[in-house]
């Protein structure tokens, strides 16, 4: 078990060991809700359509409105976490998705459901932020690696049990449940906050750029827009995505311009020049493209080729999410003992190997399916949370809002653009050659785009890097 009294950084010295012990458990339970929340609802999509007497499409959009809103809102994060104080940051924002989670819950028709949604987005991107700066602060840089292994093995296992557990609420009590039951445990994290929290982070006088804000917000909401549309509309989307990336070099300038003159930018994004933090994000950035893609994926194979119920096909997941919860904490130990080189090169390997062997296991049950997902979900969580804490003890303490803010922000856009390309070639090598040889193919890209990487990363590693 973690022995927070030993680990705990400066920022929190007002806390007794108890105390913090606890406020290190209230973290992570609201946030393994937000985990389990963003890909439970993907198994009750078709149940709300049916409710509400809408399209599938049309309810796709509770999950597109909810993504783009997230990364609109990530960028924002960094100011806010950085201009308040923090109990009072936490407190708003958990109680704000309590509320919303309920309101949800309660909604009578798609419009007001899309509209709480929404909300919901806009206090997960700051609870997210809030709490991985909080946990930074909390141990010293030493420790790290460890406290957020256990964070990232709630994190990952909340993330890939979500479909089971959402699968067997929505069968058993509606879809309505799995509102009602986020509601109630981000309740209960507001309650431990009021006893709880401090103010963990030191706050500025910064005033908030309203056209900087917009800005990013375009920027982002654009690009996993354009995104999203890659199956459905291809040349909108590349139209979409260029603009995007138009917006968002303009974003990167005014923020650097900001810097220069001494002003204190929305995104700090001249993190990135730093080799350690780049790297980070990069491998971060590969991480999720993975994950999200494979957890996409999958479960298709097993509902479309094998006709397996939602219940059935989260079960498929179930095997992966709970080596997840194993390894994550042994990760954040390695990590702390012996840096992040070696569980780069095992890790990366596991990545490749296990999506070259999904390859084959593919045509010949979803069962073996699920064994290969095993040895994936072990080489991501030795890669998760080692690489968010590995970027962020590159950098200055006061630059963690901005720091975790950034790297989340790169996080979302591989997420989404994992769906939408390995889906999209599963959907085309399906339509060419069978929906099994389809998903077949979409795990040989993901070894190929894994094996490439990593190879180069690993490779410009020295150890001077590695110890950073």
């Amino acid at each position: 078990m973690l022995r927070i009294g030993r680990c705990l950084g400066a920022g929190s010295r007002s806390l007794s060991i108890g105390r913090r012990r606890v406020l290190f458990s209230n973290l992570i339970l609201v946030c393994m809700s937000l985990g389990f929340m963003s890909t439970a609802f993907s198994t009750v999509l078709a149940p709300v359509a049916a409710d509400l007497q809408i399209t599938l499409s049309q309810a796709q959009w509770l999950t597109s409105g909810y993504v783009l809103a997230l990364a609109a809102l990530t960028p924002l994060s960094a100011f806010l976490t950085s201009r308040f104080p923090t109990r009072r940051l936490y407190i708003a924002a958990v109680g704000s998705y309590a509320l919303m989670s309920a309101a949800c819950a309660m909604s009578g028709h798609f419009g007001m459901l899309l509209t709480f949604r929404i909300a919901q987005a806009c206090a997960n991107a700051l609870i997210a932020n809030v709490t991985q700066v909080s946990i930074m602060t909390l141990f010293e840089p030493s420790r790290r690696g460890r406290a957020m292994g256990w964070f990232g093995m709630t994190q990952g296992a909340a993330v890939l049990l979500g479909p089971v557990v959402g699968g067997v609420l929505t069968d058993a009590l509606g879809w309505r449940s799995v509102f009602w039951v986020v509601a109630g445990v981000c309740a209960m994290g507001v309650i431990g906050a009021l006893w709880l929290m401090k103010d963990l982070v030191s706050v500025s006088k910064s005033r908030l750029d309203v056209g900087d804000f917009l800005l990013s917000a375009c920027a982002m909401a654009a690009l996993l827009l354009g995104l999203g549309l890659i199956v459905t509309a291809p040349v909108l989307a590349l139209g979409v995505v260029a603009a995007a990336l138009v917006l968002g070099g303009w974003f990167v300038r005014r923020q650097l311009r900001a810097q220069q003159q001494g002003k204190a930018p929305l995104l700090k994004v001249s993190l990135m020049a730093g080799p350690v933090f780049r790297a980070g994000g990069a491998c971060s950035m590969l991480v999720y493209l993975v994950m999200m893609g494979s957890s996409a994926v999958l479960p298709l194979y097993a509902q479309a080729v094998d006709g397996l119920s939602a219940s059935q096909a989260g079960l498929v997941v179930l095997p992966g999410a709970l080596c997840m919860a194993v390894v994550a904490p042994f990760a954040g130990r390695w990590f702390d003992r012996f840096g992040m080189r070696p569980l780069l090169v095992v890790g990366g390997a596991l990545l490749v190997v296990s999506n070259l062997a999904t390859c084959w296991a593919v045509f010949m049950s979803p069962w073996w399916a699920a064994a290969v997902n095993i040895i994936r979900t072990a080489g991501l969580a030795m890669l998760q949370m080692p690489l968010m804490t590995w970027a962020n003890n590159s950098i200055d303490k006061t630059d963690l809002p901005h720091g975790s803010a950034l790297i989340t922000a790169l996080r979302n856009v591989a997420g989404s653009a994992g769906v939408a390309v390995f889906v999209s070639i599963m959907e085309v090598a399906g339509a060419l050659w069978g929906d099994t040889a389809g998903v077949a193919v979409s795990y040989g890209v993901m070894a190929l785009a894994s094996g490439l990487l990593f190879i180069g990363l690993v490779g410009r590693f020295d150890r001077k890097t590695d110890q950073s």
